[in-house]
């Protein structure tokens, strides 16, 4: 089934990417463009909106083993029926969830975007820092009391990246197979490098996303708003990281997705 929406007022967005990719700031910022404001971050992890799937699944109540996999997918099409628009991490979620959400996704008729992070060594040390400082965003980025890191645990930093990119691959291929466009998209792409050639990246995404806002000055208003969003503010304390520059040579051997 090709993607699509309810209707011009009604569009459906899912956003999958991984942890550390951007994938907040990105989904925040969609958000404003949609006709009620609302994301979901992550519904199906602990503690968010649809946990109860997860935990359903885990318990065995949705079990995909033994033909019970459209209990699932029922489970999920109607969290999706409350769900305009979506981010899903699949390097947190359970493998069956995702496929779950891929299969329910395509036939509701979201529209698709598949982010990314070129540069792997730029999220293995967001994604390190951010778990031994508890600093995942800007509030908590800005204490004085962030503790120091501990060095790097390269080889499995390596394999968890390898088993990330696994899996996004497997999302991009599955999406197409099953009718869908998705359109990749990096976060280098999108937050870094010229003004101008972020302005088209990002105007590319709401044109594909079936976001773009009735008049020109909307869009140039909103992407104003998004070149002035700011990272974490964290990046200047990676260099000091024991085993950077080892991790930084080993990830620069893993392909980005295209």
């Amino acid at each position: 089934m090709a993607e699509g929406s309810d209707g011009p007022d009604r569009p459906k967005v899912l956003v999958w990417t991984l942890q550390r990719t951007g994938g907040t700031r990105l989904a925040s910022s969609l958000a404003k463009l949609m006709p009620d404001a609302r994301f979901e971050h992550e519904p199906f992890a602990h503690m968010r909106a649809f946990h109860g799937v997860t935990q359903a699944w885990r318990t065995g109540r949705a079990d995909p083993s033994g033909g019970q996999a459209v209990a699932l997918d029922a489970l999920v099409s109607q969290a999706l029926a409350e769900m305009p628009g979506l981010k899903h991490c699949v390097d947190t979620a359970p493998v069956a969830i995702t496929r779950a959400l891929l299969r329910g996704s395509v036939a509701a008729g979201y529209r698709h975007l598949v982010l990314q992070r070129r540069r792997s060594v730029d999220r293995l040390l967001s994604l390190h820092f951010a778990k031994a400082t508890k600093a995942w965003g800007r509030a908590s980025a800005a204490r004085d009391d962030l503790p120091e890191p501990p060095p790097l645990p390269v080889e499995a930093l390596l394999a968890h990246e390898e088993g990330c990119l696994a899996r996004l691959r497997q999302v991009r291929t599955g999406l197409r197979k099953a009718g869908a466009a998705p359109l990749l998209v990096a976060y280098e792409d999108l937050y870094e490098g010229p003004a101008e050639a972020r302005t088209a990246q990002l105007a590319a995404v709401v044109r594909h996303l079936g976001l773009m806002p009735a008049k020109d000055e909307d869009l140039q208003a909103w992407t104003r708003a998004v070149l002035a969003t700011r990272d974490q503010g964290t990046r200047g304390r990676y260099a000091a990281i024991p085993g950077r520059e080892e991790l930084a040579a080993a990830a620069g051997r893993l392909a980005p997705l295209g």
